[in-house]
């Protein structure tokens, strides 16, 4: 049994969210573990129907309290709603942490493939350089050709 104290106060912190307010209220007032049991007709594989005077009592109570129009729930939204809570009630999501937790690691992962992807370019780099021979004759100039040209030109004068 919930108090009417308990009712007014999750209607008051949730009025202008009328599909919020439709399921804090069946959380308080019938339960998680009887919802996870319930569905709208009765006709899946072990569930049962929920009583009618709960289901539209809860409707009724959210639609006549509503403060203007928006705030209030259609026939339509208001099975959805339902519905959609008692099937995660059963079968629950996946946690948005895992989620998270999993875009951290393959952000991580990139970002320390990238930075290995640099580590061994410069050492490529290194090697070449190593590699890389100075002639005696050119004077370790790479353009060998121009400095030939010089050493000659000044040798004639």
């Amino acid at each position: 049994m919930v108090s009417k104290r308990k009712v007014d106060s999750i209607y008051d912190r949730y009025h202008t969210k009328p599909r919020i307010l439709v399921r804090e209220l069946y959380y308080h007032i019938v339960g998680r573990d009887k919802l996870a049991n319930y569905s709208l007709t009765g006709r899946g594989g072990g569930t049962t129907a929920i009583p009618e005077n709960i289901f539209d009592g809860i409707e009724r109570f959210v639609n006549d309290k509503a403060r203007k129009k928006k705030f209030t729930i259609s026939h339509d939204e208001y099975k959805n709603v339902f519905s959609y809570m008692c099937g995660t009630l059963r079968n629950p999501k996946k946690s948005k942490k895992n989620k998270k937790n999993k875009k951290d690691k393959k952000a991580k992962k990139a970002k320390k493939d990238k930075k290995d992807k640099k580590d061994k370019s410069r050492d490529k780099e290194k090697k070449n350089k190593k590699k890389r021979h100075l002639s005696p004759s050119t004077g370790g100039h790479q353009d060998s050709k121009k400095k030939k040209l010089i050493d000659e030109d000044m040798e004639i004068d």
